[in-house]
């Protein structure tokens, strides 16, 4: 129908009978008193912005435009789309009364070919406008009508005007404002006329903004530029199973130096300790979350492997911290008393043990989160309840300290020898046996064996923005200090905080964005970045807007959403 517009001739004529038309559902509207018979919607003002008022009918129909036909309440109000509105309403009247200084406006021939195409156009904050809008199915249409038009930042509904014969349909029209924002065509053309103007606006202040080859390239090699590390992961539970001092005067002087601590976590804990309570340890093998079939294999063949150990007259203890999981390992399988406060598999333990002796173990216990193998040690008495809670949060403690103590001790010397020169992978194997006390003859042991145990891992390829190290805390900003290495081998001078211990990360390769790649897809790049600066440009220059008219706008108490409220407006 476009391309009837743009000929001479009959298609002229035909194009005129359209406006015509249109024009004629205009004068019959006004004399129906679409104008003057308004009642209290028309006068009645949802917002004032300096001396406009936007009608709760305009508002309305605002609304009705921006929202999808049957929108979920739960979804309006998720999108926050009465406040969308209003705020869209009120950048609007901000940005036509810059217009009207720089004597923008738009005529009655542009009009007419945007209702002639269906095409309406909204408002809604800038901030996140092209979020928000591409959720409601808000965009200029292609030709088809079926997509969008690729880069347009106009907000507008397609409304049905094209009948059967795809010509313009007056009727169609009509009933479809009438569907959409309860409006007569007078009325809504005087609104799109605003909302042209405005749209108007955005486009002239984001035309404004330039982006430089320089800057392009540079937001260009930032994100396509990659690196490759070597990582060791120092976690915090291996030192603590295989490299701290467990041994009674080692609690004991831990003990004599840390009195408050131990009371303070003793006060937390001690309602766990109760009489006649089962005092057990375990051995572990954990599930994690969504094992498959085959992962379980592998933790069935793990907790029988270990109840081998046991038959074979291994200790408990010594097979629990080599072979278990969970925080239960670090103290030689002790969980203390076993109540339910265990957590999942708690029922499931609690009836073996109902069958055991002291002293006696169970067979493999399998629960929700993992394979057990659970021992009475004894049922708590009365007169060792307080004892017994002692010694076992003051073995925790002190377990843990040391793992802190030893970690950091690890880390600090694989940094200084690899910066040295030394091969990082070298460090870091000779390290762990020292640290875990294992035989330069021992070609194997648990430690060595662990899957947690220190080892030199090689991460994939990763730009600026990634997380080369999975576990690193979030603060720790691992890829933008690798980009800052100047050459290759070099460590990141700091230790990595990770979730559970530390980590040394040293560059390993590094395949920096080449200014061929950017000719390559410049033009695309630079229109993307264009767009982006030009949006963030709208928004700040809105932002300013609405800043200094604070005092010119006023919004109806009853047009602001309530807490408990459901969209979509306070007259629907």
């Amino acid at each position: 129908m476009l391309s009837l517009f743009r000929k001479g001739g009959v298609a002229q004529v035909l194009l005129g009978g359209v406006v015509f038309t249109i024009i004629l559902v205009f004068v019959l509207e006004f004399q129906r008193g679409g104008g003057s018979a308004a009642g209290s919607l028309q006068t009645e003002c949802a917002v004032e912005v300096y001396d406009y008022c936007v009608s709760a009918k305009e508002y309305n129909a605002a609304y009705g435009l921006v929202s999808v036909p049957g929108i979920e309440p739960k979804d309006a109000k998720r999108l926050k789309l009465q406040q969308r509105v209003l705020d869209g309403l009120i950048e609007r009247e901000l940005l036509l009364k810059v217009a009207d200084q720089y004597g923008l406006t738009t005529s009655d021939d542009a009009l007419d070919e945007n209702l002639l195409r269906g095409h309406a156009h909204v408002s809604l904050p800038a901030a996140d406008a092209a979020q928000v809008g591409y959720y409601l199915l808000l965009c200029r249409h292609d030709p088809s009508g079926r997509g969008c038009e690729p880069g347009g930042p106009s907000l507008v509904r397609k409304l049905r005007v094209e009948g059967p014969d795809d010509q313009f349909d007056s009727k169609l029209y009509e009933r479809e404002l009438r569907f959409r924002a309860n409006r007569g065509p007078k009325e809504f053309k005087e609104m799109q006329r605003r909302e042209v103007t405005a749209a108007r606006m955005r486009d002239l202040v984001r035309s404004r903004v330039q982006v430089s080859d320089e800057e392009a390239f540079a937001i260009f090699s930032r994100e396509r530029s990659r690196a490759t590390v070597r990582y060791v992961d120092l976690n915090r539970d291996w030192f603590g199973k295989f490299a701290a001092d467990v041994s009674d005067a080692s609690v004991a002087a831990f003990a004599a130096t840390h009195a408050a601590d131990v009371d303070a976590a003793l006060k937390q804990e001690q309602s766990r300790f109760k009489e006649n309570c089962p005092l057990v340890s375990e051995i572990r093998v954990d599930f994690l979350p969504g094992a498959t079939d085959a992962d379980k294999t592998l933790s069935r063949e793990r907790i029988d492997a270990a109840l081998d150990r046991l038959n074979k007259k291994e200790s408990f203890s010594s097979v629990a911290r080599e072979a278990g999981d969970g925080p239960s390992s670090l103290l030689g399988g002790r969980v203390g008393c076993l109540d339910e406060s265990y957590g999942p598999g708690a029922e499931e333990l609690l009836k073996a043990v109902s069958t055991l002796k002291p002293g006696e173990k169970s067979g493999v216990v399998e629960t929700e989160a993992g394979y057990r193998v659970v021992q009475l040690n004894a049922l708590l008495a009365k007169a060792d309840v307080a004892r017994v809670a002692r010694e076992i949060v003051t073995a925790r403690l002190a377990i843990e300290a040391s793992a802190k103590t030893l970690l950091a001790s690890f880390a600090k010397e694989a940094l200084a020898q690899a910066q040295a020169g030394h091969a990082l992978s070298d460090v870091i194997a000779q390290l762990s046996r020292q640290y875990a006390h294992v035989p330069e003859k021992a070609e194997t042991s648990p430690a060595l064996d662990a899957a947690n145990r220190p080892k030199v891992e090689i991460s994939a390829p990763f730009a600026i923005s990634d997380t080369p190290v999975a576990n690193a805390l979030p603060s720790e900003a691992v890829a933008q200090k690798v980009f800052e290495l100047k050459k290759l081998d070099e460590l990141l001078a700091n230790l990595v905080q990770t979730s559970d211990g530390l980590a040394l990360v040293q560059l390993k390769e590094r395949d920096p964005a080449t200014r061929a790649q950017f000719d390559k897809d410049k033009s695309l790049l630079m229109t993307g970045l264009r767009g982006v600066r030009a949006q963030e440009a709208l928004t700040s220059y809105v932002a300013e807007l609405r800043k200094k008219a604070q005092k010119e706008i006023r919004i109806s108490p009853a047009y602001l959403p309530k807490a408990d409220s459901k969209e979509p407006n306070p007259e629907g």
